[in-house]
């Protein structure tokens, strides 16, 4: 009878741990490398499921990385129709240019990740 209680346990000790393991998903829309080869500006969509809407962010992080969490430079709202209206390039070395759709809804945007600046600006 213990061991059916401990065997009880586990099993549902170990579906709780499952629930609160990070069950989004991150598809890379674009990836642009900085004129000197450092870093790179990944703009991703981010899914989190269906009680969650998906959302676009722009990390800037090290050549060859991609993003495994929230973006740390820019996060804001998915505008299905206007999915190719994003843009995306580094000005020079230390400046980093996007353009959103004008409706976008901007949840986080950060003036500088490290030593590069991001510019937004929406489009018409």
């Amino acid at each position: 009878m213990r061991t059916l209680k401990a065997a009880t346990l586990a099993t549902i000790l170990g579906a709780m741990s499952a629930c609160s393991l990070n069950e989004c998903a991150n598809d890379t829309l674009a990836s642009v490398q900085s004129p000197n080869g450092e870093q790179a500006a990944v703009l991703f969509e981010r899914n989190c499921g269906a009680t969650t809407a998906a959302s676009i962010h722009l990390a800037i992080m090290p050549v060859g990385e991609m993003p495994n969490g929230k973006g740390n430079a820019l996060i804001f709202s998915k505008m299905t129709a206007d999915i190719l209206s994003y843009q995306l390039h580094w000005i020079d070395g230390g400046h980093v240019h996007v353009s959103l759709p004008k409706g976008a809804e901007i949840y986080l945007r950060q003036q500088s990740v490290g030593a590069a600046t991001i510019e937004v600006v929406r489009g018409s």
